[in-house]
């Protein structure tokens, strides 16, 4: 199944300060519209207290599997860590079935009981880390014909596996899964809620137009249903929401890329150094490697300690590598100018200054192209 049931024309992720648009602005206070009545429910909504532990049970049991409408609204991406591979979120989720049992004749206004009273999916985020916090009270609204509301906001943390290998230049896939904890495909099935669904918000999933992530871009999303496999034969109903996040790489070209050209072109200087001076050639090259090493340790903090190669430590790892051989060819240019073969020795440096550049280029293509 397709990540994205149905192609969506998505806009890019606004920057702060931007301008909104007019359909922004539009999609916003809609999708808050759907928020407010579907979380908050109606102001005169009426208390009602149920007895009957029959309603506890699953509503029209024998008529199949019951429909539940999802509706979700990311409201903000707070955190992104790719070592620990978990992301802060706050999100709305709004929920919506029928149970006929629970009709009534109190108005439009309907009725609210608590969550515990009335049969409900018993959503659970699969992907948690820990337990996330509710922020509204837990209880539903029933409209005269039965139909129930039930919304909730959470805030907590998710855990997601990144792959890390085009570091710093990856895009991630953001999942927030939901699933109907004890409950089966065949008596349960979860459907984008038509009632918000439309041209501004798509299978009833909404991203707030700004969200506090500095590091990283939203460039799509989309929901689908997405039932998890227990074990073999037990399939639980669910539904994702999905993000795909690329990360804003301009930090680490700017702060650990850049940089370590500048040594590894300071490494290259020796070439212009005649090899008779052999103090001089020897000890550029070996501050190129003690600063190039010195750099190393600063830059570990900014590089996600993973157990596989990313494109960011391979080209660390070429260019330490440059650095190096810019030390050996200085101690063989030496060698030779000290046993009278100085015109071999400069030949060699001549040859240097084409060799290691190209090697450069080659090093950047194999690290960040290939």
């Amino acid at each position: 199944m397709s990540l994205f049931p149905l192609k969506m024309s998505l806009p890019p992720a606004r920057r702060p300060g931007r301008r909104r648009s007019r359909s922004g602005i539009v999609a916003r206070l809609l999708t808050l519209g759907w928020v407010a009545i579907c979380l908050c429910g109606p102001a005169r909504a009426e208390t009602g207290e149920l007895t009957d532990s029959t309603l506890l049970t699953r509503p029209d049991a024998e008529a199949g599997p019951t429909t539940v409408h999802v509706a979700m609204w990311l409201e903000n991406l707070h955190h992104i860590d790719s070592v620990a591979q978990t992301f802060d979120l706050n999100i709305s989720v709004s929920l919506r079935w029928h149970d006929p049992r629970l009709a009534h004749d109190r108005g439009p206004a309907g009725a609210r009981y608590p969550l515990d009273e009335v049969w409900h999916p018993r959503v659970h985020f699969i992907n948690a880390v820990g337990w996330l916090r509710a922020t509204l009270p837990e209880e539903v609204v029933v409209e005269p014909d039965g139909t129930v509301l039930y919304g909730q906001g959470f805030v907590g943390k998710l855990s997601e596996r990144f792959d890390l290998a085009d570091f710093p230049f990856d895009r991630q896939l953001l999942r927030i899964h939901v699933v109907s904890a004890g409950t089966r495909v065949e008596d349960l099935r979860f459907v984008p809620d038509e009632r918000v669904s439309g041209p501004e918000v798509q299978h009833a999933a909404a991203i707030a137009e700004e969200v506090s992530l500095p590091d990283w871009a939203i460039r799509r999303w989309g929901a689908q249903a997405v039932s998890l496999v227990v074990v073999p034969g037990i399939e639980v109903p669910g539904y994702a929401f999905d993000v795909e996040v690329a990360r804003a790489s301009g930090h680490y070209v700017w702060k650990v890329i850049l940089p370590l050209l500048m040594i590894v072109i300071m490494s290259w200087t020796v070439f212009w150094i005649d090899p008779a001076y052999a103090t001089s050639q020897i000890s550029v090259a070996t501050t190129s490697v003690l600063t190039l090493i010195a750099y190393r340790f600063s830059v570990g903090a900014h590089v996600p300690r993973v157990p596989y190669m990313t494109r960011m430590d391979t080209y660390l790892l070429l260019c330490s590598f440059l650095v190096l051989l810019a030390l050996l060819q200085v101690i063989v240019t030496t060698s030779l100018a000290r046993t009278d073969r100085a015109p071999l020795a400069r030949t060699v440096d001549r040859a240097s200054r084409v060799f290691f550049p190209l090697a450069f280029v080659v090093i950047v293509i194999v690290s960040f192209v290939a």
